[in-house]
């Protein structure tokens, strides 16, 4: 009690305190920020409803159009969707663009041009925060493991105060200190509504992926066909963390921007000798990829409250930069031998050359050797009533990787600056 009247543990992040009857009368959270409800009682009832009251419905649009046509030499789909969708927690939504193409086209009889391209723009606001935190973040957390089954949702909707100040359900202890900045101070928890609308993220992502291939018949049974492909995307995010919360208020961004292009080519033979069939084809790849990502961050606070800038940042910002860089050349080949179509034996060979690797020995071979048996096509009388089908496959195979860049030569790691000199961290050599 506090001068005669009822309290809660307001500092601890579980339900304790008298029995919820509908009748006691108990100074709530709310009633020690200095207003109007400053001093007030409140009847212990029941919330049942206190978290879904939290939650939103959520709602998917998705709209989509499509323009397809096709002649005796070609055939072509041109497609675009749209989605607009908010999540069940407030202040969340996500909007998705693809548009995309698809066709072949016949040059000759016997040489045809293909492609598949899809572009996509992607925009969140508000992603929502998972697994276990200690910063208060993931709500649903919050709500499932640590708070207080009496809290009316809807009275923190208005989660700052007339002066500005960021209340929380989660305070101190009235008979611990006559300190009002200290006793309104949250000790474990934010208001909900303040993680919602003042400390989140967003991001923002191109991405662009797509093939342009070229296939040839050369001779029956004799194929040569070759492709370009792209996989790249350029993302930029950031976060934001309000003034008066828990923690310090703060601002984060960041880019990431990665493009691999893959430049293949194979030749491909199909024939059968009479009882045996020969399926083959012998290839190689290019693939070169290149990733950049930067971050930067606020250090010790925002000089200015609710100023999310990098140039705001009370200490010297925190910022990384790191680039990779790959370029692999392969070498490889496929084979398939069956005899009267129920005994065969396949092999794979394939050697790539690795950038990440030292340059007098960045070579490594990986290959797999399978055979197969359809013993149920030998098998006849009345076992083919109730055995349809019976195989009998052996494999082996060894796989060859390499390994991260830059992991054979000399790492230089920057690090913050020590009371104003540069630092960096020499790795192993």
């Amino acid at each position: 009690a506090f001068d005669g009247q009822y309290i809660l543990e307001y500092g601890a992040d579980e339900s304790w305190g008298p029995k919820i009857d509908g009748t006691s009368q108990y100074r709530p959270w709310y009633s020690w920020y200095p207003g109007e409800n400053f001093g007030q009682l409140a009847t212990m009832v029941a919330q049942p409803d206190n978290v879904k009251d939290y939650f939103e419905t959520g709602r998917n649009l998705t709209n989509s159009i499509s323009f397809t046509n096709s002649g005796s030499n070609y055939n072509f789909r041109l497609g675009y969707m749209n989605q607009d969708r908010t999540l069940v927690l407030p202040n969340t939504k996500r909007q998705l663009h693809q548009l995309s193409l698809n066709g072949i086209y016949d040059i000759t009889s016997r040489i045809s041009l293909s492609t598949d391209v899809s572009y996509t723009y992607d925009d969140r606001f508000g992603q929502p925060y998972e697994t276990y935190r200690n910063d208060g973040l993931n709500v649903t957390q919050n709500f499932n493991q640590w708070f207080q089954r009496q809290l009316d949702m809807n009275g923190m909707r208005r989660y700052r105060e007339a002066d500005g100040r960021v209340n929380s359900w989660n305070i101190g202890d009235p008979n611990g200190t006559s300190d009002f900045d200290e006793l309104l101070a949250p000790q474990y928890w934010d208001n909900p509504f303040y993680i919602a609308y003042e400390a989140y993220g967003t991001g923002r992502t191109n991405r662009l992926v797509g093939n342009v291939g070229l296939t040839a018949e050369l001779a029956k049974g004799l194929k040569w066909y070759s492709y370009v492909r792209k996989s790249s995307y350029n993302a930029v995010s950031d976060f934001r963390r309000g003034t008066g919360g828990l923690e310090l208020d703060a601002y984060q961004n960041a880019t990431d921007a990665f493009n691999e292009m893959n430049y293949e080519t194979n030749l491909g033979y199909v024939k059968k000798f009479g009882d045996i069939s020969f399926d083959g084809y012998v290839g190689g790849n290019i693939r070169k990829s290149l990733r950049e990502w930067n971050f930067m961050g606020t250090n010790g606070g925002l000089s200015v409250p609710n100023w999310f800038n990098i140039r705001a940042s009370k200490a010297t910002p925190t910022y990384t930069n790191d680039m990779s860089r790959f370029l692999v050349r392969s070498l490889y080949g496929k084979a398939s031998i069956g005899y009267k179509n129920f005994l065969f034996l396949d092999g794979t060979l394939r050697n790539d050359w690795s950038s990440s690797l030292p340059s007098t020995d960045n070579s490594y071979l990986y290959y797999s050797v399978t055979g197969s048996f359809v013993f149920s096509d030998l098998m006849k009388g009345g076992i083919k009533d109730w055995l349809t089908f019976g195989k009998v496959r052996l494999a082996y195979a060894s796989v060859g990787s390499d390994i991260g860049f830059a992991e054979v030569n000399t790492a230089l790691t920057g690090r913050q600056p020590f009371s104003g000199t540069p630092a960096v961290t020499v790795g192993d050599i």
